[in-house]
């Protein structure tokens, strides 16, 4: 904030209206208003109020539209524009303008919908949103936020299946893990896709362990029958 002594007038000499005490004008003794801008509205380095030097290029190298003069186009020599956006629209540290990275996810791994990459929302701290819907946009019924019925936009239900029973990935009537449509409600019922997700992780690792014990139990009757035979 500018201050004034007791005469009213500020460190370079000019009053509240910005007339100079010296010259009895805009201007001091040197030819620059209390802003330190000529007549030209240039200041002592030949830069205007805009940032643009006397040649019409701001110090980046760009002109009044954006356009750079070593290139011709938006960008400066290093890919970046008067904003430091490439042509992606990302920066130099890979964020947009509104603060996510190439993948989706902002500084603090979060999605446009507020969701990290484990389907955790932030607000909520669960896997859904203040308005009930998991990053699919489904909520604990099944129903998708966007059409109102249990199928998402492209056509496919919380379980990636259309409404013939085929599902998304597969093109059959199993997803990939070999489970069908019927197969999956009776599991775990019209839960969010992310507890689908879970619950499968559950059960392909209880499935290991099975695979596992069944060869331990096989490899010990190998060494029983071994034991038999050089006896």
């Amino acid at each position: 904030m500018r201050e004034y002594d007791e005469n009213g007038f500020d460190e370079k000499g000019f009053d509240k209206k910005g007339i100079h005490r010296e010259t009895g004008t805009k201007f001091d003794p040197y030819g620059y208003d209390k802003d330190g801008f000529d007549e030209n509205g240039f200041n002592m380095w030949l830069v205007d109020r805009e940032g643009f030097g006397i040649d019409g290029y701001d110090y980046q190298g760009f002109d009044r539209n954006g356009i750079h003069k070593e290139t011709g186009t938006r960008f400066a020599p290093d890919g970046y524009d008067r904003d430091g956006f490439d042509k992606d629209g990302y920066d130099i540290g890979g964020f947009d303008k509104d603060g996510y990275g190439r993948g989706g996810y902002d500084r603090e791994g979060y999605d446009r919908e507020g969701f990290n990459i484990d389907g955790i929302n932030r607000e909520t701290g669960n896997e859904y949103d203040v308005d009930g819907y998991d990053e699919y946009g489904f909520n604990e019924e099944g129903i998708h936020k966007e059409t109102g019925t249990r199928f998402a936009p492209d056509g496919y239900d919380i379980y990636e299946f259309d409404e013939k029973g085929i599902n998304k990935h597969t093109g059959t009537e199993v997803n990939e893990e070999g489970f069908s449509l019927e197969d999956l409600k009776k599991m775990y019922g019209m839960t969010s896709l992310a507890a689908k997700e879970s619950k499968l992780e559950e059960l392909e690792e209880e499935a290991q362990k099975i695979s596992e014990a069944e060869k331990l139990v096989e490899q010990r009757e190998g060494k029983s029958e071994e034991k038999s035979k050089d006896e």
